[in-house]
């Protein structure tokens, strides 16, 4: 029974890891970043995003260039939460 619960107890603090994870912010938008294909996709963040967003083509990081290709499902999840 403890095993089951140290289990549980890891997996729910791994799903809280990675529900904000991303690799870049920038301009006010979180990316998750592709280094090998050199592409982004716009995910969540730490904070929720406010406003117009506006999403560009190309974004650079760390002196690289990246194409932005995708928005991530639950990119803007926490815009449509009642407050």
């Amino acid at each position: 029974m403890l095993m089951k619960r140290q289990l549980l107890l890891l997996t729910i603090l791994l799903i809280s890891l990675s529900a904000n994870a991303y690799d870049a912010y920038i301009n006010g938008i979180y990316y998750n970043l592709n280094k090998d294909a050199k592409t982004a996709e716009v995910t969540s963040g730490d904070n929720k995003y406010e406003g117009e967003v506006v999403i560009p083509g190309t974004i650079t990081n760390e002196g690289i260039d990246y194409s932005v290709t995708s928005i991530g499902s639950d990119a803007f999840y926490y815009c449509m939460l009642q407050e």
